[in-house]
């Protein structure tokens, strides 16, 4: 995450990028924050944010975490990315009389809708 009006915060993006080369993360995404804020002279260009992200093939966003503005998008993208990468997902069966609360996102991801329809068919 770097901050859209201040174009130091922006070039430091690239080495924290290389460190992660070093962990097993998969995936990471760029954040331009404080898109409310605007100044030409010492904020970032928007299409260097995104040359970026396709350098690294990865989402760029931009946020304002004061208004929320596009935070909701930037979240359903992490969550579906997160439940998509995992390799087994947790079938409904296995979550039933567990306690456990399945939230809009799980729910709305096609897999796991298609696991709903498979154990559907125990119970006719």
């Amino acid at each position: 995450m770097f901050d859209t009006s201040r174009k130091q915060t922006f070039e430091r993006i690239e080495s924290f990028i290389q460190q992660t080369d070093r962990c097993k993360i998969p995936f990471i995404v760029l954040v331009g924050n404080k898109v409310d804020i605007t100044n030409s002279k010492i904020g970032v260009d928007k299409q260097d944010a995104i040359n970026l992200a396709k350098k690294y093939d990865m989402e760029y966003f931009e946020i304002c975490s004061l208004d929320s503005t596009s935070i909701a998008n930037l979240y359903d993208y992490l969550i579906s990315s997160i439940v998509n990468s995992i390799p087994n997902v947790p079938t409904p069966m296995n979550l039933m009389g567990k306690g456990i609360v399945i939230g809009r996102t799980l729910l709305e991801n096609p897999r796991y809708k298609l696991a709903l329809c498979d154990i559907a068919t125990l119970y006719e």
